[in-house]
């Protein structure tokens, strides 16, 4: 998201201040799910609610894609950054629950580092092909689109390796 904030400003004008409370919508849903996700663990399990979370944010990403100057803020970026929002929330914590799942209690920790190692590393490789994307193309909003349409692409990847490798482990 490092370069939305370059789009708000080059492309619909905000200010730097205002640009930055443009991502209200992502943070504030984002924490407010995130604290229902034990209640909502309790009742789906941590792999439903992992697709569910992956798959809101790939929806609010492959939504962004659409954005232009033309649609503007609230179409282009705030309806699908609080999809975003909602999404992230759901799936941070069983992510790592799923990562330290079946561990041995000697092992948890170890478990845990690797996951949250797995989460600082997935988030720079993640940003370097995005920002990587983004500028194959002279045009700001064109190189916005396909790196947003590359960041879908990876949460498709995600949803699946959800599906297929961390439900059937949970069944067990």
């Amino acid at each position: 998201m490092v370069y939305h904030t370059q789009l708000m400003q080059n492309q619909l004008g905000f200010s730097a201040l205002m640009a930055g409370i443009a991502f209200f919508p992502l943070t504030i849903l984002n924490f407010i799910v995130a604290l229902q996700v034990a209640r909502l663990t309790a009742k789906w399990g941590n792999g439903w609610l992992l697709v569910l979370g992956v798959g809101l944010t790939l929806i609010g990403m492959f939504w962004m894609s659409f954005f232009t100057p033309v649609i503007g803020y609230w179409l282009g970026i705030a309806l699908p950054m609080a999809v975003i929002g909602v999404g992230q929330g759901l799936a941070l914590s069983p992510f790592t629950a799923a990562g330290v799942a079946h561990t041995h209690g000697a092992d948890a920790g170890a478990a845990s580092g690797v996951v949250n190692v797995m989460h600082q590393l997935g988030g720079s490789v993640g940003l370097a092909i995005l920002v990587a994307v983004q500028n194959m193309s002279h045009n700001q909003v064109l190189g916005f689109q396909h790196a947003i349409l590359t960041g879908s692409g990876l949460l498709v990847i995600a949803l699946l390796v959800t599906i297929f490798l961390i439900l059937p482990g949970e069944r067990r």
